[in-house]
């Protein structure tokens, strides 16, 4: 197949809101084989409380069109099916937005108008409570679709609605296509052959959700397009349904498009033939420069290779290396401040503060992720790995710029500011709402866990070995040489024996699991998160006290660090033994005496570890319940102090 001149481009344009398309004249535009019903017809009409609000398919968007070359006065309109993953950005089918088969196969082109419910269930539940209606208002879906109808493997479009819905929506988030596998596939969503009679008598088609899962055995490479193809009954309206597997019904693997005779498809994601969801959806935020425009249709270059690569924009590593002097001229002085500081937050409690931000952020990062599952955990549950991990993290960035090796010092830092560019979120809203909790931190630290009494006589004993249970070492890593490293006899620091007792298993939790900032779902969550905790005007942050601003640019600071350590910490375990060894040669100065590389981060761990574990839950069980509010999710239950979490999503970094 030859290239096309639109491969890589996105095609968008900007809809008309506040008009709602005819409903009396809802048809179903075949695209291809409209009838793609298998016998015996095994689909079912979904449960109502699985589209209410928390429901697990309360994302599944009702779609009515209509287009441009629509006659016009004509109360005609289409149908099809969308899933959010975002609470104002929806994923459909290109078909649904640039129509090619209606109009006797001469197409109906652009849609001009959209109307998106979710929790519909026929005209009459428009009367409820339980449905919410949105326009949408701007489209983006991939040129080669717009190009021709033949471009079936690039039919996938991207909404953007006029305002977001609320409540809590169970986002989806998605995942590359596998190549090959065998699953319980399904598809969900609005098919037109199934009709609903309302109040009035009047049959409508395609009025309620239905589901089928089937086992299916799929490999892409079985036609020429790549298309992921299953025997699973749909119908038309069902275009633009999300293709689910049973065991993670918030995830989806492809975007419906066809039916077939023997088989019905989904238009891929990702990978080497698939769509990059990612690069499409950065048109809504991103003005590329455009192509070509042709009969309103805006045509613009996403491609990566046209944009700054951010692991190699030197506006990237400027800003890293500003944030990283930043944070190594406050580390370098904790335990022998010589100079004023701005906020506390900034002194010899930075360290433990840095690392309560941290699982802070990991923690909420998972709360709020797009297509996460909610579940009920106390504090304690929440933040472990979560705690384990920044603490380890914040050792680790402690004992990195103490090495004096420059050659292995580069490499990190090189590696480090790729992972920082990737990794850090834009929290500007979340940080007010971080600063007092983190100043309560810094008291109980200061004055009820006297760590700054234990900190500033810290002892070592001799080398010991660390005490761990076979339960817990963590075989996926197949034994890396910094987990090795880790795992070697170390001086237990005098007073926190009862935290070496644990240190093998906290080690082990910390190495487990990356810190989630990076995913792609969970920047969707922090980004409404962040939106939604905006401040109204007469509560800004330009109206506060100086020293709430210095404090607040402190958190802000800690924000970074966190992430700059978790940065730090990837980069170290990419390393081999030889540079491992390079850092480790020379004895590292650190503020607890003199030790090798690995012996200076375990020091750590133990200094700050014991005092982190006990102040990130108390910081995480107050903040939880602001992110759950401000997004409108369960919050805690009020009688038995529970919290919502959830695991990281599985989008691409």
């Amino acid at each position: 197949m030859a290239a096309s001149q639109y491969a890589g481009l996105a095609a968008t344009w900007t809809l008309e809101t506040g008009t709602v398309p005819p409903i009396e004249g809802m048809i179903v535009i075949p695209a291809g084989s409209l009838d793609s019903v298998f016998e015996p017809d095994f689909r079912s009409r979904v449960d109502q409380n699985d589209y209410r609000d928390g429901g697990k398919y309360r994302s599944i968007v009702k779609l009515e069109m209509s287009y441009e070359g629509m006659p016009s006065g004509s109360e005609m309109a289409s149908m099809g099916t969308g899933w959010l993953i975002r609470p104002d950005l929806l994923v459909t089918a290109g078909q649904c937005v640039y129509d090619h088969f209606g109009n006797d196969g001469q197409g109906f082109g652009r849609v001009r108008v959209m109307q998106c419910h979710i929790g519909y269930n026929g005209r009459d539940s428009l009367k409820g409570r339980s449905v919410q209606t949105r326009f949408a208002k701007k489209v983006v879906t991939t040129g080669e679709w717009i190009e021709s109808r033949d471009n079936r493997h690039r039919d996938v479009a991207f909404i953007q609605l006029e305002k977001p819905f609320t409540g809590e929506l169970r986002l989806f988030s998605y995942i590359d296509t596998p190549t090959k596998g065998v699953d319980m596939i399904g598809v969900v969503g609005y098919p037109g052959d199934m009709h609903l009679e309302d109040s009035e008598g009047i049959d409508e088609i395609g009025a309620q959700m239905y589901e089928l899962f089937q086992e299916t055995r799929y490999d892409l490479n079985d036609n020429a397009l790549k298309m992921l193809q299953y025997r699973v009954s749909t119908f038309g309206g069902q275009s633009g349904s999300p293709v689910l597997r049973k065991k993670t019904p918030q995830v989806s693997m492809g975007a419906h498009s066809y039916g077939g005779v023997d088989k019905n498809s989904a238009s891929p994601i990702g990978g080497q033939s698939g769509n990059d969801y990612n690069t499409y959806i950065s048109a809504f935020s991103t003005s590329y420069p455009s192509v070509k425009s042709v009969a309103g249709v805006d045509f613009v270059n996403p491609s990566p290779s046209d944009v700054p690569d951010p692991d190699n924009n030197p506006g990237n590593e400027e800003v890293f290396f500003d944030d990283l002097k930043s944070i190594v001229g406050i580390v370098a002085q904790v335990g022998k401040v010589t100079f004023p500081l701005p906020s506390p937050l900034l002194g010899p409690l930075g360290g433990p503060l840095s690392a309560v931000a941290g699982s802070a952020l990991s923690v909420v990062t998972n709360a709020t992720a797009a297509g996460s599952e909610p579940v009920i955990l106390s504090p304690q549950q929440v933040a472990q790995n979560a705690t384990e991990r920044a603490v380890l993290a914040e050792a680790t960035l402690q004992s990195v710029i103490r090495i004096t090796d420059q050659d292995v010092a580069q490499k990190l830092f090189q590696d480090m500011k790729v992972a920082y560019s990737k990794l850090t979120p834009d929290i500007t809203n979340l940080v007010p709402k971080m600063t007092p909790l983190l100043k309560d931190s810094a008291l109980r630290l200061a004055v009820s866990q006297d760590y700054l009494r234990k900190s500033d006589n810290v002892k070592l004993g001799s080398p010991t070995e660390i005490p761990y249970s076979t339960d817990f070492v963590n075989t996926s890593f197949r034994s890396p040489p910094f987990v090795d490293g880790l795992m070697e006899a170390t001086r237990p620091v005098v007073g926190e024996e009862g935290f070496f007792d644990g240190l093998g298993s906290f080690l082990n939790k910390a190495v487990a699991k990356e810190a989630p900032y990076g995913l792609q779902g969970a920047k969707i969550g922090l980004h409404c998160l962040d939106n939604a905790l905006a401040p109204s005007g007469d509560n800004s942050v330009s109206q506060t006290s100086h020293d709430d601003k210095n404090d607040i640019l402190a958190t802000t600071l800690l924000f970074k660090r966190a992430i700059m350590a978790e940065a730090a910490l990837r980069a170290v375990m990419k390393l081999d033994k030889t540079d491992l060894a390079r850092a480790s040669d020379t004895e590292v100065e650190s503020m607890y005496g003199p030790g090798g590389f690995f012996g200076d981060i375990k020091s750590t761990v133990q200094v700050i570890g014991s005092a982190v574990s006990k102040a990130a839950p108390k910081v995480i069980g107050t903040l939880l319940p602001i992110a759950a509010g401000a997004l409108g999710k369960k919050g805690p239950g009020s009688s038995n102090g529970n919290f919502l979490s959830s695991p990281p999503v599985n989008n691409k970094s």
